[in-house]
């Protein structure tokens, strides 16, 4: 009996392991031309699951101004990061990330955040 109850315990703890590591993301897809909640600041929008990298994209096509969400998987080859692009009349903004629903945050937001922490953990170091 007890030699089922280990091997029990043990199957479960084995397959929680595998369990967390899945890379399928869920991420947010929408565009400001089909529902205003996608604009920032962000409102709503439909999650999709199996992800691979989270995207937002921001930019004015002439005079038209949008805002995307979306996912794409892994045979789209997107990594981490911002990229800009513009020419006379048009710019935009893509940026892809790998966390659950992250592209519902706005750039100016995780940059304030980082300007906030980064003198408070500088000040912390100093003074230990």
């Amino acid at each position: 009996m007890k030699v089922a109850v280990t091997f029990v315990v043990v199957s479960c703890c084995v397959l929680g392991l595998f369990c967390g590591q899945s890379e399928a993301l869920k991420c947010y897809e929408c565009t400001t031309t089909a529902s205003i909640d996608c604009g920032d600041p962000f409102k709503n929008a439909t999650i999709v699951d199996n992800c691979n990298v989270c995207a937002k994209g921001k930019g004015h096509l002439g005079s038209v101004k949008g805002i995307s969400r979306g996912c794409y998987g892994p045979e789209d080859g997107f990594s981490e990061g911002c990229r800009s692009e513009s020419d006379e009349k048009d710019s935009g903004e893509m940026c892809y990330c790998k966390s659950d629903l992250c592209n519902a945050s706005t750039r100016v937001a995780m940059a304030t955040t980082l300007l906030v922490l980064l003198p408070a953990l500088l000040l912390g170091f100093k003074t230990v």
